[in-house]
C-alpha cells in the first residue's frame, strides 16, 4: 500500500521534479492494520535496514524493489510484520513511499554458527502512470541472491546460432553477420562449433572444416560478426554461444 506521503512524491516525480530513488527497504516487527497505512511517515519498531535496494518498472504499471535480508547480526529472533519502502527525490527528504503488510509473517532467527538465514522480498507497487517514472539505482547496492541467480542463468545460457554458405561476403577478409537474440555489443562470449547428436563422420569433418575457417567474432545489438581472414567457408555450420 502506498502512503499519502508517497502518493505525493510519486506527484511531483511525475511532474518533473526529478527521479525518484529508492533509498531503503526496512523490516518492523510492529503490526499494523491496513487503515494505519496511508497516514503513516515512518516504521514503528524497526529491525533491519537494506540500503539502496534495486528497483525497476515492468510493464509500463508496476513498480518492483528487490530486497534481501540475513540473520547476520540478529541478536534475537523476529516476526516480519511490516516491509517499509523509503524513497527521495534528489536532496529532499527520505519519505515511506509504500508499507507491505505480512498475512503470514516470516520469522527471522537470531544469527547461528550453523548457517546464515535469509529472505528476499520482491515487493511489488501498481502505480498509475508508472511508465513516467524514472528510478535511480545505485550501483554501490548489495546484489541479492536473485541477481546472482539470474547473472548464473545467463553464463550457463547457450545460443546457437547458424551461418549458411551462402551468407559469406564475396571478398577476403570474409565475413557474415548473424542474428542473436539477446547479445550486446559489450559481451565477450564464448564460442564453439555446435554438432548435433548423431552427426555421422563425413559430416562432423566438414563442419570442423568450415568452423575452422573461422578467424574471430564480434558482437553488437542482437548480432554476431564472424570473421575468417585466410578462406571462406564451403559448407553451413552452427556456431554455439555461451555467456551472453
Amino acid at each position: 500500500m502506498i502512503t499519502n506521503a508517497g502518493q505525493q512524491l510519486i506527484a511531483n516525480a511525475i511532474a518533473g521534479s526529478g527521479e525518484i530513488a529508492i533509498t531503503a527497504v526496512k523490516t518492523s516487527s510492529h503490526t499494523y492494520s491496513a487503515s494505519n497505512i496511508p497516514n503513516l511517515t515512518d516504521l514503528e519498531d524497526i529491525e533491519q535496514t537494506v540500503q539502496n535496494p534495486s528497483a525497476g518498472v515492468f510493464n509500463n504499471t508496476m513498480v518492483q524493489v528487490s530486497a534481501r535480508f540475513d540473520n547476520q547480526d540478529v541478536s534475537s529472533p523476529y516476526l516480519i510484520q511490516t516491509l517499509g519502502i523509503y524513497a527521495q527525490i534528489g536532496s529532499g527528504s527520505e519519505t515511506l513511499l509504500a508499507v507491505s503488510l505480512a498475512t503470514s509473517p516470516d520469522q527471522m532467527p537470531a544469527e547461528s554458527d550453523a548457517s546464515l538465514s535469509a529472505f528476499i522480498y520482491n515487493i511489488q507497487m501498481t502505480i498509475q502512470q508508472a511508465s513516467q517514472l524514472t528510478f535511480t539505482v545505485n550501483p554501490a547496492g548489495t546484489a541479492t541472491l536473485q541477481d546472482l541467480q539470474d547473472m548464473l542463468a545467463l553464463i550457463r545460457r547457450v545460443i546457437l546460432v547458424p551461418f549458411p554458405a551462402s551468407g559469406w561476403s564475396s571478398s577476403p577478409p570474409y565475413t557474415q553477420t548473424a542474428q542473436a537474440s539477446g547479445i550486446e555489443s559489450i559481451d565477450t562470449p564464448t564460442v564453439g562449433l555446435y554438432v548435433p547428436v548423431g552427426t555421422g563422420d563425413d559430416e562432423e569433418a566438414a563442419l570442423k572444416a568450415a568452423y575452422g575457417c573461422v578467424t574471430y567474432v564480434d558482437t553488437g545489438k542482437g548480432t554476431i560478426t564472424a570473421t575468417c581472414v585466410g578462406k571462406k567457408p564451403e559448407d553451413e555450420f552452427t556456431m554455439a554461444v555461451k555467456g551472453v
